[in-house]
């Protein structure tokens, strides 16, 4: 011990206390969101012209996160969103491209449509969905009901094709379109060319052990096949062969209503 340690109480040396840093308290974020949720800033008496709109909604949520640019993604486990729309698709882009960390472990993805207010996942939404892939690097992603149709399945596969080799699938072991009438299609789309596409790029993702490890089921039940007679479902089961591959397809037309309690099942996984 030296005189600097020291400091003096009468006749007697008295060491400095060093300072115990607190640590900041962090735990797993599972990041449910509904476009149009506005239960945090309004109340029953809220007057119509002060309610604020669906996406400045979204502005003052993300503005929470982006207050802890090396905490909030890296702290993040689920990332489910409901009723979106491109332009707040955009927000939650930016802002997770703006966090300076990412989870070292997958973070779950899960996409679902909005019936009460109306709001479908689409085509549109597609590669903006998809791609937040770049993120999250997940284990699950699970597009719920919502109105793909042939030529949204098409482009979610094709972007997951076109990016694979940039690391963001290598977590990856379940993949789920389902309830978005992936059997119907535009009127100008050339079908059996497009059905070719989607199996030759389901039968990649099978076999690439490179890019796609740890994949081991993708799920296309319910997806209207019953109303089209063209061997869709067919085609997509047999895409990869389980026993040389390690990854079932399942693509079943199954009649139930899948209740919209994501939120729910989130939150008890």
């Amino acid at each position: 011990m030296v005189a600097d340690d020291l400091v003096s109480y009468g006749s007697l040396p008295i060491p400095t206390p060093t300072p115990t840093p607190t640590p900041e308290p962090w735990f797993p974020i599972y990041d449910p969101f509904i476009l149009g949720d506005n239960s945090n800033y309004e109340v029953q008496s809220t007057c119509y012209e002060q309610i604020i709109s669906d996406i400045e909604v979204v502005r003052r949520y993300l503005e929470v996160r982006d207050a802890y640019p090396t905490k909030a993604l890296k702290h993040t486990r689920v990332l489910a969103l409901s009723g979106m729309t491109q332009p707040t698709v955009q927000l939650f882009h930016d802002s997770l491209a703006a966090q300076t960390e990412r989870n070292p472990s997958p973070i779950d993805m899960y996409f679902y449509s909005d019936y009460k207010i109306v709001r479908y996942v689409d085509a549109t939404l597609a590669i903006p969905l998809i791609s937040l892939s770049e993120f999250t690097y997940p284990s699950r992603i699970v597009f719920g009901d919502g109105s793909f149709k042939m030529e949204g399945l098409n482009d979610v596969i094709q972007w997951m094709i076109d990016n694979r080799d940039k690391g963001y699938f290598m977590n990856l072991e379940y993949l789920q379109v389902t309830g978005h009438k992936a059997a119907s299609h535009e009127a100008s789309t050339d079908v059996e060319s497009m059905i070719a596409v989607i199996v030759s790029n389901l039968h990649t993702m099978c076999t690439d052990k490179e890019n796609f490890p740890k994949l081991t089921q993708m799920n296309f039940n319910s997806n209207a096949y019953n109303e089209f007679n063209d061997g869709f479902d067919s085609a997509l089961r047999n895409a990869c062969n389980r026993s040389e591959t390690g990854v079932s397809i399942r693509a079943m037309q199954y009649q139930y209503h899948m209740i919209q309690c994501f939120l729910l099942r989130i939150l008890i996984i």
